[in-house]
């Protein structure tokens, strides 16, 4: 049985990593860690564990204490948060097995106005982006695009994202998030998104999947229109996205080593433009994956601790198209396809 540490594992992503390794009983121990009381009763563990914040001085200390005393056989962080960083750059102190890229390249894939300057560097398409270094960049996005996407250069689930075609509105905005430096304005794209996740070794991809999302839970509470819930989303085998994908991570200059993700938003030209590269995390919804029979986390462990993953799905998007993954909060997700959604939605409109 392997032991497996998974940091944040209170948090929805850890959470759907978990509830995949569960799908193979008795092949995984789950060490569950937090640094959140509240959140750690929600872990999906065998046993829990509590840290202090990250953002203290004595985390990398107690996380050190921990790993020494428990002994697993693999430590995951599955939040993006400072345990990431922590984790990765400190991997040596930590004396335990860990399936991360090297910290450059985490680092880098993190950036996002990085990411997006060596796309640009390589000729792929991404959206015409400014970094705001201060008010005059700011008047010169609006001047080139009229509308722009504000976004901060670090996070997820949308982080300090606003799409507004008022000046004012955005340098409060900017201000109010102490934004100088860390914030881009970019052309606005379609609402059309899609991802492409790949599960790499040393440079080698071992099997990628391709998705549509389809709608998010919860935009109506957003300024951005963008949660990071996904309530609704759909497999794809689309080639075009994973070239693009694969381009936008070659660009990034690492050999990629774990899990490295893109992000893309459709243009007016319907060309997926690369919008961020998610790396050595999974998505919140993995569980998805899972359940219609790529467990990502599953193969993942394995490949980490030196295992194979034979019997286990390859390649590029091995998934059949438009499975569709339905969730919210308060409800278990439902796995489905488009032609089923398709016929419920004619029967259930002529009732």
């Amino acid at each position: 049985m392997i032991r497996v540490l998974v940091l944040s594992a209170g948090d929805p992503a850890g959470i759907n990593f978990c509830k995949s390794l569960r799908l193979e009983p008795d092949a995984f121990r789950i060490l569950g860690a937090d640094t959140d009381p509240y959140r750690l009763h929600l872990a999906v563990a065998d046993e829990r564990h509590l840290l202090p914040s990250a953002a203290e001085p004595g985390y990398l200390d107690a996380l050190v204490r921990l790993v020494r005393r428990l002994a697993p056989d693999l430590v995951y962080a599955a939040d993006t948060n400072r345990e990431l960083e922590i984790v990765s750059e400190h991997r040596d102190a930590l004396d335990a097995p860990v399936f991360l890229p090297r910290v450059e390249a985490v680092r880098v894939y993190e950036d996002k106005w990085e990411c997006t300057r060596r796309c640009v560097a390589a000729g792929i398409t991404v959206p015409e982006t400014i970094l705001l270094r201060g008010p005059a960049d700011l008047e010169q996005a609006f001047a080139r695009f009229g509308s722009v996407w504000l976004r901060a250069t670090h996070g997820s689930g949308g982080r300090g994202s606003l799409p507004t075609t008022d000046p004012v509105l955005a340098r409060a905005w900017i201000e109010r998030h102490r934004g100088w430096g860390s914030f881009t304005a970019a052309e606005r794209l379609t609402s059309r998104m899609a991802t492409w996740i790949g599960l790499w070794r040393n440079g080698e991809l071992v099997v990628a999947q391709g998705r549509r999302r389809l709608h998010w839970e919860y935009a109506h509470l957003s300024p951005s229109g963008v949660s990071g819930i996904t309530a609704a989303q759909a497999t794809t085998s689309d080639p075009q996205i994973e070239t693009i994908a694969r381009a936008t991570i070659a660009a990034a200059g690492f050999a990629p080593h774990g899990i490295v993700s893109v992000d893309l938003t459709y243009d007016d030209a319907s060309i997926p433009n690369p919008t961020e590269i998610q790396a050595s995390r999974f998505y919140t919804s993995i569980q998805f994956l899972a359940r219609a029979g790529l467990n990502l986390p599953a193969m993942y462990v394995r490949l980490g601790v030196g295992l194979d993953v034979d019997g286990y799905p390859t390649g590029s998007s091995p998934l059949a198209d438009d499975l569709v993954w339905l969730k919210t909060v308060d409800a278990e997700p439902i796995l489905t396809d488009m032609a089923s959604i398709d016929r419920n939605a004619a029967l259930w409109s002529a009732a």
